[in-house]
């Protein structure tokens, strides 16, 4: 495909294999996140009846840096994605891609997870999945549970509405700064953030805007770590980023800086979670808008999140910006993985938690590779059925189930040459 012409003046980049693979490994680790969802302290779906105190401490190392990782290979890939096609066609493609599997789900396997949700107690529903979707889903049962409305955001599909309306907001400022007159002002501004440690200096909003949701009361709820309107200023990141070529040699240099504070600020978390958990959330301390506990908190999480990220964006960049088979065959099925994994996990985790016989560590291990099993089975369904890749996120493939012809080898009787032909 070629670039288009009206940006011609933006050099031309290369394929980044890299942000293929971090996609590819954060959604595994969101994977096994959710595996442990049914141990932590936490309400969710199902719950185990032995719990792990010190569980969700620990997953807060993970989701520190997951989500904020995701939102910024987004917008990097936002900026790529505009040199090839209008903001029009992107627009229309990004609906595609990200609106068809979330309205897909909530009608049919997300409410699968609240109808296991109400099987048990404390609402003992009696009817089947039938019965439930037809007769309660809207009206009846599903109100009774914590969630208390219609799956409008779809539980864990909640990432593809928050990414789909981040992307309308901010395509007419990121239209409007690849233009020739304001890139050239945009490149001022990144090649002073590619010097030497400034890109650390970018959690700042993150944690400002962080501590102003705090000295509110949290009036905005947490969502994968963050208040999710912090969600949009990574995808600002991710356009910056990419929009400055010098900047992926810059983040390499900042390996060994990004593992120092990394270690550092997560050092200061394990002993912020050993001595003052119980207090971090204290009811008491945020109705006289005087938590310092949180206000400590939220000031090394994000620094260790966002530390995290720039580590990873180096290492990616330095050691893992190589195609592959693997890479391919794997990158084209994060979407419909994260689709559907919790749903299976849940399905897995509903016959396997009451199982009173089984430590919390079998239990885990029993549905984390049972779920991956299933999992695995259904993707290779999906990625040769282009209805499903459509429905699940992905592209309709031309001849997907033709067998690709064999390479042909003439030998020509003038010359010695051999000549391949690729049909």
């Amino acid at each position: 495909m070629e670039p288009l012409k009206k940006y011609s003046h933006i050099p031309k980049v290369e394929r980044r294999y890299d942000l293929d693979w971090l996609r590819i490994i954060a959604i595994v680790l969101v994977f096994f996140y959710h595996c442990s969802r049914f141990f932590d302290a936490e309400d969710w779906h199902i719950k185990n009846e032995a719990i792990s105190a010190y569980l969700k401490g620990g997953m807060s190392f993970g989701y520190a840096f997951i989500l904020p990782l995701f939102f910024v290979i987004s917008g990097m890939g936002t900026f790529y994605a505009l040199n090839y096609v209008s903001a029009g066609k992107y627009t229309l493609l990004r609906s595609i891609r990200l609106l068809v599997p979330f309205v897909i789900g909530i009608f049919t396997h997300i409410p699968l997870q609240v109808f296991l949700e109400a099987k048990l107690p404390p609402f003992n529903y009696t009817g089947n999945f039938f019965q439930f979707f037809t007769q309660e889903l809207f009206f009846g049962v599903y109100k009774m549970t914590p969630n208390g409305v219609f799956p409008a955001l779809g539980h864990h599909l909640w990432f593809l509405v928050i990414l789909f309306v981040y992307s309308l907001i901010l395509i007419g400022p990121f239209v409007l700064l690849r233009r020739e007159k304001t890139y050239k002002r945009l490149l001022n501004v990144t090649s002073f953030l590619a010097k030497p440690g400034v890109i650390f200096s970018l959690v700042i909003p993150v944690i400002l805007l962080e501590q102003l949701n705090n000295s509110l009361g949290a009036i905005l709820p947490y969502i994968g770590g963050y208040s999710f309107y912090t969600y949009i200023i990574f995808i600002f990141f991710g356009f910056l980023i990419a929009s400055n070529k010098n900047f992926k040699e810059s983040i390499e240099k900042q390996i060994i800086p990004a593992l120092i504070v990394t270690a550092l600020t997560g050092i200061s978390m394990i002993i912020f979670y050993i001595f003052k958990y119980d207090t971090l959330f204290d009811p008491d301390y945020v109705s006289v808008g005087i938590n310092y506990m949180k206000t400590i908190y939220w000031i090394i999480f994000p620094i260790y999140g966002w530390s995290s990220v720039i580590l990873l964006l180096g290492l990616g960049s330095k050691f893992m910006n190589k195609n592959s088979k693997a890479r391919k065959f794997l990158n084209e099925l994060v979407m419909p993985f994260y689709v559907l994994h919790q749903t299976i996990i849940i399905v897995i985790g509903y016959f396997i938690i009451p199982v009173d016989s089984l430590l919390m560590i079998s239990k885990y291990l029993i549905i984390s590779s049972s779920s991956l099993a299933i999992i695995a089975v259904l993707l290779v369904i999906i990625k040769y059925l282009n209805p499903l890749r459509v429905l699940f996120g992905m592209r309709w493939k031309k001849g997907l189930l033709q067998r690709k012809p064999k390479v042909e080898v003439t030998i020509q009787t003038t010359e010695t040459s051999k000549i391949e032909e690729e049909n």
